[in-house]
């Protein structure tokens, strides 16, 4: 009897990993999640592809906060540090905006945005940060997930 009960509890616990598992892959939001994050050398960043604005269909829009516990956030100008590349391997350096919603040597977030979004395109997009405390960061969304955040698809 003891050997059974033991037998239908383990059935039981690898029956819930995988209903777990399943739930998982099968939420929608998990997989398409248009945020990412990166933590080196003493500063965090975490970067949301936002879905366009009705009123600003053309804009590609991205909020970023960055989290410091030491040194000065406020000596990086992302609008000179950002590189976007799609998936045609195109760069985009220059004609970011940044619009600060809080600003401090800690704790930093706004949206950083393009005047011109991808069109056409059928690669991944990738924006990168350059030197954040001697790291670059690259932040990159899939194909599906770009057509996740924009069903539109490019305005």
């Amino acid at each position: 009897m003891r050997f059974a009960t033991h037998g239908i509890q383990a059935m039981l616990a690898a029956a819930l990993l995988l209903v777990a598992a399943g739930a998982l892959r099968a939420n929608p939001a998990q997989a398409e999640n248009p945020t990412r994050s990166s933590r080196a050398a003493g500063i965090e960043v975490r970067v949301t592809l936002l879905p366009p604005r009705a009123e600003e269909p053309e804009r590609l829009r991205f909020q970023v906060s960055m989290d410091a516990h030491m040194g000065d956030l406020m000596g990086y100008d992302l609008t000179r540090i950002a590189v976007l590349r799609t998936g045609e391997g195109w760069p985009v350096e220059s004609g970011f905006v940044w619009e600060p919603e809080s600003e401090s040597s800690h704790h930093r977030s706004g949206v950083l945005w393009l005047p011109g979004r991808r069109e056409g395109g059928t690669g991944a997009l990738e924006l990168e940060l350059k030197g954040l405390a001697t790291a670059s960061r690259i932040f990159r969304w899939t194909p599906e997930e770009l057509a996740a955040v924009d069903p539109g698809g490019g305005g």
